[in-house]
């Protein structure tokens, strides 16, 4: 069994006008994509955040407790007017125990879990409400606690 285990995630999303190379190729409406006028010109969409990240680590001790921790990362979506401007980036940290327990051939293992949420209870916005369809801002999530319990049957 493993004790230590660690990911990191970093994909990084271009929007093109074209929405990929299967629009390009199709075209708009159905037409050939030889008679598009600007086929290569890239515009700022509403949920265009360049960069998002996440990252986290987790050990297991011999006697069956387990800590983690991991982190997300957002470059900021798109905002403002027909999207022109991008609202700051926002990070959150969150980690969780879990501890297994063994009470026999009766009733087996049952595992209980502790997690927090945006540990450092950092505000951010996910969007302003500006910006092409979007109408209301939104936040990210405050920090939060949650326990509970599985077991396998």
């Amino acid at each position: 069994m493993r004790r230590l285990i660690g990911w990191l995630v970093v994909p990084l999303l271009m929007l093109l006008a074209q929405h990929g190379a299967m629009a390009h190729e199709i075209g708009h409406l159905g037409e050939p994509a030889s008679t598009q006028q600007d086929k290569h010109a890239s515009h700022d969409l509403d949920h265009d955040q360049r960069l998002t990240a996440s990252a986290g680590v987790s050990y297991r001790w011999p006697d069956s407790l387990a800590l983690s921790a991991d982190a997300l990362y957002g470059s900021g979506l798109r905002s403002g007017f027909a999207n022109s401007d991008h609202l700051p980036s926002y990070t959150q940290v969150n980690v969780a125990a879990t501890r297994t327990f063994d009470f026999g051939q009766g009733f087996g293992t049952l595992d209980a879990r502790v997690a927090v949420l945006n540990l450092f209870d950092r505000v951010y916005e996910l969007r302003d409400g500006s910006g092409i369809g979007v109408g209301a801002p939104q936040y990210g999530m405050r920090r939060a606690l949650y326990a509970g319990f599985s077991k396998a049957f």
